[in-house]
């Protein structure tokens, strides 16, 4: 308790500034794709599970179907709104060619789908270090964007706020980034320069201001859970 009033009373931070520039050798890889689609119509969750192949409904564990293909390899959860979310995706073409082709096959079993307002909702990629990196020293100099609580979870949570991005790092080195809300033309610059530079030895820089709240859940490959599903599924009014 005494440590979180010393925290929140302490002065803004000054940004550091970073002892290298040179990021060339670390490059995100990316992971996962998770996008969202409105298919426009009412749909019988029932009648698809029967009907469609690769598709499974329990209604008592999750209110959708769970659907998959293997080119791209996805997995679709549809729900009864026309809400679809497309998830496991390893780029952006194919997130929005495997939305078409769930789309198409909801249409195929006769509902009157329509593809609107497609959106890529976030990405998850990955980056490894050369080094190990000091989770300790990078929370005491950059307190307002950490989240550290090595008894509960191994990794430091990192909160950008330019672009909207969380990171989960590791000790040994390893980065997962998450991107959340757009293309990744935006952040793939800040992920493969800006990023990498918190991590460095000498611990980079962190000039982004006051930390948003970030929804934790829908970090990982994962299909997102229940309560992140409704956050930006919830039926059209």
């Amino acid at each position: 308790m005494m440590a979180s009033s010393t925290l929140l009373s302490a002065p803004p931070m000054t940004p550091c500034t970073p002892q290298t520039t040179d990021a060339t050798h670390l490059q995100p890889r990316l992971q996962n794709i998770v996008s969202t689609v409105n298919l426009g119509c009412k749909l019988d969750l029932k009648r698809i599970a029967l009907q469609a192949r690769n598709a499974e409904y329990n209604p008592k564990r999750f209110a959708a179907v769970i659907m998959r293909i293997r080119n791209p390899r996805t997995t679709a959860l549809i729900f009864s709104s026309g809400k679809m979310v497309c998830t496991g995706a390893k780029s952006e073409e194919d997130s929005l060619q495997a939305s078409r082709r769930y789309a198409r096959v909801v249409q195929k079993l006769g509902f009157l789908v329509k593809f609107r307002d497609f959106k890529i909702q976030n990405m998850v990629g990955s980056v490894g270090a050369a080094f190990p990196i000091r989770l300790e020293a990078l929370v005491l100099k950059h307190y307002q964007f950490c989240s550290y609580e090595p008894e509960l979870f191994p990794g430091l949570i990192y909160r950008m706020i330019s672009p909207k991005i969380v990171l989960l790092i590791f000790v040994s080195g390893k980065v997962v980034l998450t991107v959340f809300g757009g293309p990744l033309a935006g952040a793939a610059c800040c992920t493969a320069c800006c990023a990498p530079q918190l991590i460095v030895p000498g611990l980079g820089w962190a000039g982004f201001g006051i930390c948003e709240p970030v929804c934790l859940a829908s970090i990982g490959t994962a299909p997102p859970c229940t309560v992140c599903a409704a956050a930006f599924l919830a039926p059209t009014p």
